[in-house]
Formats: structure tokens, sequence, C-alpha cells
């Protein structure tokens, strides 16, 4: 199950993922930012409705990053232990 290729996968998706996420993340700072002081130039019914409409896909993409982030983490454990007995064995 743990192959390179789903490695690079995960990695490639993981980055542009990221990408998204920073995106969302500034949507939705700014729409909760006016719903609570009413700083910026959005109505703030326009701002709720936007915010609340894009918590879900937040919610979803955030979670596929933990996913492959995740994986990713997973996939480097064995290989770092190997790489440590092989160290002492060599000593």
């Amino acid at each position: 199950m743990m192959t390179p290729q789903l490695y690079i996968l995960s990695r490639k998706i993981h980055r542009m993922i990221v990408v998204i996420i920073v995106v969302l993340s500034l949507v939705m700072m700014v729409t909760g930012l006016n719903m609570k002081y009413g700083w910026f130039f959005l109505d703030r019914g326009f701002s709720n409705n936007l915010h609340n409409n894009l918590s879900p896909y937040f919610a979803i993409v955030l979670m596929i990053n933990v996913i492959t982030g995740f994986y990713m983490y997973l996939y480097t454990q064995p290989r770092k232990s190997s790489k440590k007995s092989n160290d002492k064995i060599v000593q």
C-alpha cells in the first residue's frame, strides 16, 4: 500500500490543496472579520452568506490536506527508522 507513486501523488495533491486552503482562509478571515466588526466594504449579510457557503468546502479541503499529509508522514517513518538501524550496524 505504501508505494512511491502514491507518495508522489499525495505530495502533489497536498501542494495544490495548500494553495486552495490559503485562498479559502483569506476569504473566511475577511468575511469573519466583516461579520464581527463591519470593517470591510462587504455587506454583513453577504459576508455571512459567503462565509456559511464556503465553510463546508474549507472543511473538506482541510481534511484532504490532513489525510495526504498524514500519509506522507507515515511513508517516511519506516525509511527513517531502517536508515538509523543500518547506521548502527555499520559502526
